[in-house]
C-alpha cells in the first residue's frame, strides 16, 4: 500500500498525475477526500467493507471500484455520486484504452502464458462470455462485447500457425456460474485442450492463491515480450523487461502450484460429470 507514514524514513505516498487518465482522476479524488477526513487507508477500507490494498490500488489509479463500492466510497467520503459517475464513464468504453495495446500485441504473439481467476477470453464460449460480462456491464453493451470477443478468438485460432497458449485457471472456474453455461464451457475447455497449441492447468483450492484477476505474458515475433495485468475494471500493459519478468514470475508461481495438464483434464471432466 502507499499509505503515508510519519518519521523513521518511511515512504511518503506515491505521486499521482490526476490528468493521466479517468482512473487516476478517480483515485485522486478518493485520496484527497480521505486525507481531508484524516482516514488511513485501512480505516476507510473498514468503513466501506473492503481492504487497504484495494483502497491503495484505487487511489493509485491501478484499479477501479465496483459500482457498489463506489457508492459506499461516495457516501463515506461525502462525494455523493461523483465516484459512481466516474466508474460509469470508465465502463462506457467498449475497449478500454489500457487494453488496446495488449489486444494488438495478443494478435501478434507466438506464445502466451496466462493466469486467470476466470476462463481466459481466448478460451471462453459465447455463453460464458455473456454471463461474465452481464455481471459487470450494462446489458445493452454486452452484445458488442461478446461479438468482439468471439471475433478475436477467430483471428487468433484461425491463423495458419496459431500461437501456443499455456493457461492456468482457478479451480473456482469449474464450479461457478449457471449450470448450462458451465457445462458448455467445461466441454469447450476439454475440446480446446485437445489442440496441440493449448495447455490448460487448474490451480486447486488448497494451493497458494494466484494473482488477483488476470495476467498475461506474451512472446512476440521480434523476440520481445509484453506483459499485461488486469483487475476489476482496469489494467496495465508493459514492455519494460523488469516489469515483464515480474509478471512472468507471478505466472510461474501459479503454474508451479497447479495440477499437471493430465490431472487438470481429469478435474474438468469430474466437474462436468457432476453437472
Amino acid at each position: 500500500m502507499d499509505e503515508s507514514r510519519n518519521g523513521g524514513g518511511m515512504p511518503a505516498p506515491k505521486k499521482l498525475d490526476r490528468s493521466a487518465s479517468v482512473e487516476a482522476f478517480l483515485g485522486g479524488k478518493v485520496r484527497e477526500a480521505r486525507t481531508l477526513l484524516r482516514f488511513k487507508q485501512d480505516e476507510l477500507a473498514t468503513k466501506v467493507f473492503s481492504s487497504g490494498s484495494v483502497i491503495s490500488a484505487i487511489e493509485l489509479g491501478e484499479d477501479v471500484p465496483s459500482r457498489d463500492l463506489a457508492r459506499k466510497l461516495g457516501l463515506v467520503l461525502g462525494l455523493g455520486d461523483d465516484i459512481v459517475d466516474l466508474v460509469k464513464l470508465i465502463e462506457s468504453s467498449q475497449v478500454r484504452g489500457y487494453a488496446k495495446e495488449f489486444l494488438r500485441k495478443q494478435l501478434q504473439a507466438t506464445v502466451m502464458h496466462e493466469w486467470a481467476a476466470h476462463v481466459p477470453g481466448l478460451l471462453q464460449t459465447e455463453g460464458y462470455a455473456r454471463a461474465l460480462l452481464l455481471a459487470g456491464e450494462e446489458s445493452t453493451e454486452v452484445d458488442a462485447y461478446v461479438q468482439a470477443r468471439m471475433e478475436r478468438q477467430e483471428k487468433v485460432w484461425g491463423k495458419a500457425t496459431p500461437p501456443l497458449l499455456w493457461a492456468v485457471v482457478d479451480a473456482a472456474v469449474l464450479y461457478r456460474g449457471p449450470r448450462e453455461v458451465r457445462r458448455g464451457q467445461l466441454q469447450y475447455l476439454l475440446d480446446m485442450s485437445d489442440r496441440p497449441q493449448v495447455t490448460v492447468r487448474v490451480l486447486p483450492f488448497d494451493a497458494e492463491p494466484g494473482v488477483v484477476g488476470y495476467l498475461s505474458v506474451l512472446d512476440l515475433p521480434d523476440g520481445g515480450r509484453y506483459g499485461y495485468v488486469e483487475g476489476h475494471s482496469t489494467g496495465r500493459g508493459t514492455g519494460e523487461p523488469g516489469d515483464v519478468q515480474d509478471l512472468a514470475r507471478a505466472y510461474d508461481r501459479a503454474a508451479a502450484n497447479a495440477l499437471s495438464a493430465l490431472d487438470s483434464m481429469d478435474a474438468i471432466k469430474e466437474a462436468l460429470n457432476d453437472l
